[in-house]
């Protein structure tokens, strides 16, 4: 189940999405928190220290590893340099299903009280 809090700055996703993780979490669940926000504040939300959520990886920093990553062995995207935002899946791709148990997952995340944590990292003007 994939699960997004959205609205208008000021709106309560975070506390919201936050507690959601943290209910979700206590029960058992297998919970991913990306923060995707502009206003990067769900680690701290979900309670990580200010000096651990610091050293999130930013996954927009590292979008050629990841796009190879995702690409996968799907014969119909070359490189991981042709994909674009509109890229489907395909064969051998891993667009679809995403192994929380990877390794490759790991390095962009971290764990937290039954949790995994990721970030998007700072927007651009052209994101």
């Amino acid at each position: 189940m994939k699960i997004a809090f959205v609205g208008k700055g000021g709106s309560g996703k975070t506390t919201l999405s936050s507690l959601f993780c943290r209910h979700l979490a206590t029960h058992g669940k297998k919970v991913l928190a990306i923060d995707a926000d502009i206003n990067q504040q769900l680690a701290s939300a979900l309670g990580v220290s200010a000096e651990r959520a610091a050293i999130i990886p930013a996954l927009g920093n590292l979008l050629p590893e990841i796009k190879d990553y995702l690409r996968g062995s799907n014969p119909l995207i070359s490189s991981a340099s042709q994909m674009v935002k509109t890229t489907p899946p395909g064969r051998g791709s891993r667009f679809i299903r995403f192994d929380s148990s990877d390794v490759f997952f790991h390095r962009f995340s971290f764990e937290y009280e039954g949790m995994c944590v990721m970030a998007t990292g700072g927007f651009q003007e052209d994101d």
